[in-house]
C-alpha cells in the first residue's frame, strides 16, 4: 500500500496548494519529506548502472547518503515536473498517459506483475480524465491531480530501475525510464537552469516552457498539445528499442 499512501500524500500537498497557494519553498520541504518516508521504507534508488557509457560491468552501489539524495530528488522532480507541464489542456494528463502505457508494455514484456494493477488503474483514469481536459477542457486536475500523476510514475520508474537491477539487465536500469519521461523532464530541466542561469528563483512562474515557446511562435493550443505527445510516443518508443 506504499504507492497508495505516499501518491495521496503528494495529492494533499497539492490539493493544500490549490486551496491554500502554499509558497514553492513549503511545498519542497514537504514534498521532500514524503519522498524521504518513500525511501526509508525502501522504495529507492541504491545502485546505479554506468554500462551503456563503456562495455565494462559499472554497477555501482549507492552509500546511504547518496543514495536517499539520488532517490528524494528524482521523485520530487519527477511529481514537479508533471505539475510545470500543467500549463495547457490535456498536456500533462494525456503524457501521463503514455508514459503509463509505456510502463504498462514494459512490466507485461518482462513478467512482472507486481505493479501492474495500480498502473492500469492509473492509465485508465488518464485516459477517462482526458476526455473531459482535452482542449477545450471542462475539468481541470489543479497541482493536487497533477502530484498525484508525477509521483505515481516517479514510483514506477523506480520500479522499473529496481526491475532491471535485479534482472541482470542493469545497463538498461537509467535508460528507459528516462526515455519515458523524456519530455517533462528536459521541459522542467530547461526551466529549471535557465531561471538559475538568468538569477531568478528555479520556482518563479513564467512563459519559458517549451510549450508556451511554441504557442508564442504561433503554433495552436492544440496542436502544441499533439506535438508533444508525439515526441512522447517516439522517445517510449525509442525505449523499447534498447530491449533485448
Amino acid at each position: 500500500y506504499l504507492t497508495q499512501i505516499s501518491s495521496t500524500l503528494f495529492f494533499i500537498i497539492g490539493f493544500l496548494d490549490d486551496l491554500f497557494s502554499i509558497s514553492s519553498i513549503k511545498r519542497l520541504i514537504l514534498q521532500s519529506l514524503v519522498a524521504i518516508f518513500i525511501w526509508v521504507q525502501g522504495i529507492q534508488i541504491n545502485k546505479l548502472d554506468f554500462s551503456f557509457i563503456s562495455s565494462n560491468d559499472n554497477l555501482y552501489n549507492l552509500p546511504v547518503f547518496l543514495s536517499l539524495f539520488i532517490t528524494v530528488f528524482w521523485i520530487v522532480g519527477v511529481t514537479n515536473s508533471f505539475n510545470w507541464l500543467d500549463g495547457l489542456d490535456g498536456l500533462s494528463c494525456g503524457i501521463a498517459f503514455i508514459s503509463s502505457l509505456s510502463f504498462i508494455c514494459l512490466f507485461l514484456s518482462y513478467s512482472n506483475i507486481s505493479e501492474l494493477f495500480l498502473i492500469f488503474s492509473l492509465a485508465g483514469a488518464c485516459l477517462g480524465f482526458l476526455f473531459f481536459n482535452f482542449y477545450p477542457a471542462k475539468l481541470f486536475m489543479g497541482d493536487g491531480g497533477s502530484y498525484l500523476l508525477g509521483s505515481n510514475l516517479a514510483l514506477f520508474s523506480i520500479y522499473s530501475h529496481t526491475f532491471f537491477i535485479e534482472s541482470k539487465i542493469s545497463h538498461l536500469s537509467f535508460l528507459i525510464p528516462l526515455l519515458i519521461l523524456f519530455i517533462p523532464l528536459v521541459d522542467m530541466s530547461y526551466v529549471f537552469f535557465s531561471r538559475i542561469y538568468e538569477g531568478k528563483l528555479p520556482f518563479f512562474p513564467d512563459r519559458r516552457h517549451l510549450h508556451y515557446r511554441l504557442m508564442d511562435m504561433g503554433v495552436s493550443h492544440r496542436r502544441t498539445v499533439l506535438i508533444f505527445y508525439f515526441f512522447s510516443i517516439l522517445f517510449s518508443v525509442l525505449a523499447f528499442a534498447f530491449l533485448p
